[in-house]
């Protein structure tokens, strides 16, 4: 977990709970994990919340880049998927 894992992971899992709909992120803010910690904890089915996540220019070239962050986030799809520059 990063250093304000704990924060990250009450956050997602509050302003889920209170109508926002939304969570954006990005690998490059190493927190996806605290974020997927978050999503399950607020217990929303997963149709409930839009996620935008972000890539690293770094990562462009690796086939396994989305699937990846998907896996940390835990959750099978994106809604809005970008690159980073």
């Amino acid at each position: 977990m990063s250093k304000f894992g704990e924060q990250i992971t009450d956050n997602v899992a509050f302003t889920l709970h209170h109508d926002y709909e939304l969570i954006n992120t990005a690998n490059r803010y190493g927190n996806e994990v605290e974020v997927r910690f978050g999503l399950k904890y607020s217990k929303l089915k997963r149709e409930d919340y839009f996620i935008e996540t972000k890539l690293d220019p770094t990562l462009y070239e690796k086939d396994s880049a989305v699937d990846d962050t998907l896996t940390k986030l835990g959750v099978d799809y994106i809604i809005l998927g970008r690159t980073n520059r």
